[in-house]
């Protein structure tokens, strides 16, 4: 009985580890099955429940596939050893003095392998899983219709094909080796193999481990065979993409190696005894000696003794090749080059003869403004503006360039004690309206006009939002739960807030008792399961940042870093820019590190802010992975045309992209190969000088006339300078506007004027002595003097700066607008506005002797010979009241008039200006 006890007191323990592993695996699985129902009905809700089923269906099939032949590998090496052998284990191992007893593991050993196998198959199959996108694109391959030079190959074969061909060898390389491994250690655990005694092995053994040895040298031949098209992407000679060595050297040595592979393969399948071992050894350093004679010798010794001395006349059609190449990947090859002949005599009624040009002229720059809409805006401390984004708009003043950002939930701001689990789940679920002002208009106290503000939203009626509920934007990542038993915060309205309970389609449904556990189980939060409040209607919202959303949807794509927000048909939609793009394009430098050396724009995501509905337009329908993805994936993507006109007139043409393409034509504008060896006119984006520090500019939206257009557009530029220098040389001009949405203008300077950059301009700015000195006296006063970018605007054929100016009394101050800074040659001003400011930069540029000795003593004077100009704008300005007013827009009538009073002031003061004596 004792004995009895003592059995069932060892077992109490054990079966209590039983129970605690068959509690974590049921939780793994538990969690494993609510994970893939969630997330199908995430995907479902979308209405793309084909798209998650696809690629789930492709993981497990891989997955099976690669368990299967991983543990095939294995498992063969064991099989076929045993038969070799035989089953006869020897009682102990001794390697010199090293000795091992298998006493104890002579019945284990079977089972040890076995699990070996699976272990091996369960990495495999891991392994398999990772290749679904890359076998999905192998299966729905697209021609690009263009082939590379060396071996005149689709570029769609090096994009599809190649990689999954080399990712499937490297695989197979392993589990060969594994294979090798297990045999291996089967002979030795058998006592066939010992150190020192491979002569001694049997027959079968021999030849079953030089077999194996035999198809790991095929396998060799064959990297040796895909090696050939690594060499489209060489980095050894002067440009990237195969060169001369690379075509001459290398590339036959490939062919060499390759052949010496399979001789060696078949030697080692002949080799079946030990004599034959010998020769194969001997065969084996005559294969490492052409591996290193063509690996490193030859290629160092020709490209030292041939290529170096001949340099150009042996490498220019591979620099040809590369730049063209370049081009064509960054889609750089249809960029329209104009000359810009800068003129130097600009006079002010011609820059006032582009009013849509000058009235859009960008005065905020989004970081204080961001402040500026903190402060200001914010209404509650749980509300804040994560990011300023830049658009147009159609306003009663016209075409109309504005800044606004999206006001939405953070609950880190929620005070402490308020920030419970109902408030964050199911009260406080989403953000309110929005911020939206012209970029260049300002108070009397210098903060933003808003044009749209507070809450509930005021705005004129083309902006009225009926629907301001955010729910989706760019800092709401945490779920929350809709339609519950508790009503939602929607604003706040003086000492009360106002409730709402949530009308739309967006979420996943749950409050049934089983959905309610798997959401328990994904989300890790047992609140979920035990809530009353979570009832028949309930709805759960989750992936509510707009990028996760949209990269969650479509995991292939390369997203933008700023999703914008636009105003259409009364409530918030997020476009988020989206690329294809691949570093497997022959010849084509790669950026981003490596990371890609092509890239497209071919997607416009649309996600709406109420009910996250996500729809991806093609925007280029030509890029043949975009066709290639619109195939494994049919139904998820839509024809650009079918956008909403009104929503299509907002697409902006990504910063992020055209800075990319700007980086690439800064060097390969030269496409003469003689002019691109020597570097001679090697660009670099233009720097300027930002709260004290020296940095590249970055691109801009502005609406301007371009030099060879009659209406003014909106568009996104960069300035260039010459590499090391400050003057500039060129500026870029990304268009976004209607059929020209895409294209890339290049207006040149001439080579033979020196047209000053903008740090030259900010320099200029600091050498004045009356600005200087009152930048200076600000700052002394306790006050932060915040100078915004200098904006680089081509006018009327020539080059205007701008420059806005900040003061912050104090930190966490309001940054109210100033000042703003304008250059035009080598004259500066600073006024309060910037028609003030052009005044006093263009009269400064006039000889006194064409000057009224009146207008030069009065500060800010208006030059004469303007009055057309003044008339024409205070007309324009009447135009824009009668319209705001017809629309009921009453404080933009009140503005506009505000602002024709003020053309006409100037008016009569010119008209009244006595001549000189």
């Amino acid at each position: 009985m004792k004995a009895g006890r003592t059995i069932r007191q060892q077992r109490g323990p054990v079966a209590a580890v039983i129970a605690i592993c068959a509690l974590i695996v049921l939780y793994g699985l538990a969690r494993l099955l609510s994970g893939v129902l969630v997330e199908y009905w995430w995907f479902r809700s979308l209405g793309q429940g084909s798209v998650y089923t696809r690629i789930l269906f492709t993981k497990v099939w891989l997955w099976w596939a690669g368990f299967a032949v991983a543990f095939c590998a294995p498992a063969l090496g064991f099989l076929i050893a045993r038969r070799s052998t035989g089953p006869v284990l020897v009682t102990n191992i001794r390697w010199g003095s090293f000795a091992f007893s298998l006493a104890g593991a002579r019945r284990m050993v079977g089972a040890l392998f076995w699990a070996g196998a699976v272990v091996v198959g369960l990495a495999g199959g891991s392994a398999a899983v990772a290749l679904w996108r890359r076998v999905l694109l192998f299966l729905h391959r697209t021609p690009f219709g263009v082939t590379d030079p060396i071996f005149q190959n689709d570029i769609g074969f090096y994009v599809f094909t190649v990689p999954l061909l080399g990712y499937l060898r490297g695989m197979l390389v392993v589990l060969v080796w594994v294979s090798l491994v297990v045999a291996a250690l089967y002979y030795v655990v058998s006592g066939v193999l010992a150190v020192g005694q491979l002569a001694v092995l049997p027959q079968r053994a021999l030849s079953h481990l030089n077999k194996t040895v035999a198809v790991i040298f095929l396998l060799a031949a064959a990297g040796f065979f895909l090696e050939r098209y690594e060499l489209l992407y060489s980095t050894a000679g002067v440009t990237y993409g195969a060169g001369y060595a690379d075509v001459h050297v290398r590339l036959p040595a490939c062919w060499m190696m390759l052949a010496a592979s399979v001789g060696l393969a078949v030697a080692l399948f002949r080799a079946n005894s030990p004599a034959r071992t010998r020769g194969v050894l001997i065969a084996l350093g005559v294969w490492a000696g052409l591996w290193l004679l063509s690996r490193a010798l030859c290629p160092a010794l020709i490209q030292a003794v041939r290529v170096t001395p001949n340099e150009l006349q042996l490498e220019e059609p591979y620099i040809a090749r590369s730049i063209a190449h370049t081009l064509a990947a960054y889609k750089l090859d249809g960029i329209r080059e104009v000359q810009y002949a800068v003129a130097e005599d600009l006079s002010y009624e011609e820059v006032l003869a582009d009013p849509q040009t000058i009235d859009n002229v960008r005065l905020w720059d989004w970081r204080p403004l961001r402040d500026t809409y903190r402060q200001i805006q914010a209404i509650r401390s749980y509300y804040d503006f994560n990011d300023v984004d830049v658009d147009r708009y159609e306003l009663a003043r016209g075409y109309t360039q504005t800044l606004l950002s999206v006001r939405e939930m953070q609950h880190e701001k929620l005070a402490p004690e308020a920030r419970t689990w109902v408030n964050e789940r199911l009260q406080y679920t989403h953000g309110y309206g929005l911020c939206l002002s012209p970029v260049n208009e300002a108070t009397e106290d210098g903060l933003p006009l808003l044009t749209v503000k507070d809450i509930p939203p005021a705005g004129p009626p083309q902006l009225s939002l009926t629907q301001p509920q955010i729910y989706y934007g760019e800092s709401m990542g945490d779920y929350v739960f809709v339609n519950t038993a508790t009503e939602e915060f929607d604003y706040p309205l003086g000492d009360e807030n106002v409730r709402v309970r949530y009308a739309g389609e967006g979420g996943v449904p749950v409050g049934g008792p089983l959905s309610k556990v798997l959401f328990a189980l994904y989300f890790g939060d047992v609140k979920v399961l035990l809530s009353e409040d979570l009832a028949k209607g309930s709805r759960v919202m989750y992936y509510r940042h707009v990028r996760s959303r949209v990269q969650r949807l479509a995991p292939y794509l390369l997203l933008d870093d700023d999703p914008y927000p636009v105003v259409h048909e009364g409530h918030v939609v997020w476009i988020q820019d989206a690329y294809t793009a691949t570093r497997l394009y022959p010849y084509s430098r790669p950026s981003l590190n490596g990371r890609l050396n092509y890239i497209r724009n071919s997607v416009k995501a649309v996600v709406d802010a109420y009910d996250g509905k996500v729809t991806l337009y093609v925007a280029d329908p030509d890029d043949p992975l975009i066709r290639a993805y619109s195939s494994i994936f049919p139904g998820l993507y839509t024809p650009l045309d079918q956008m909403p006109g009104s929503l299509r007139r907002h697409l902006r043409y990504p910063e992020r992209f055209f800075s990319m393409q700007v980086a690439m034509y800064a060097a390969f504008h030269m496409r003469d190969p003689r002019v691109f060896y020597n570097q001679e006119d090697l660009w670099e984006l233009a720097f300027e000088r930002y709260r004290g520090q020296e940095q590249p500019v970055e691109a801009y939206y502005i609406i301007m006339r371009l030099p060879d257009s009659e209406e003014a557009e909106f568009l996104l530029m960069l300035p260039l300078t010459p590499k090391g220098r400050d003057n500039m040389i060129a500026w870029l001009a990304g268009r976004c506007d209607g059929e020209h949405y895409g294209e890339l203008v290049s207006y040149r300077f001439p080579k033979g004027k020196l047209i000053a950059g903008p740090l030259q301009v900010e320099s200029w700015i600091d050498q004045d002595p009356d600005i200087s000195q009152q930048l200076t006296l600000w700052g002394q006063g306790g006050s932060r003097v915040i100078r915004g970018n200098l904006l680089v605007i081509p006018i009327a054929g020539g080059i205007l700066f701008v420059e806005p100016l900040y003061i912050q009394a104090e930190a966490g101050a309001i940054p109210q607008l100033k000042r703003v800074l304008t250059a035009y040659g080598k004259r500066v001003a600073m006024a309060p506005t910037l028609a003030e400011s052009l005044r006093a930069v263009f009269a400064a540029g006039e000889p006194a002797a064409a000057r009224p000795v009146e207008a030069l003593a009065v500060e800010g004077a208006v030059p004469p010979g303007e009055a057309a100009g003044l008339l024409q704008q205070a007309l324009d300005r009447y135009g824009r009241a009668q319209a705001a007013l017809q629309e009921g827009d009453w404080a933009e009538y009140g503005r506009q008039m505000g602002l024709m009073k003020q053309r006409l002031d100037a008016l009569n003061e010119v008209l009244g200006a006595p001549e000189a004596e």
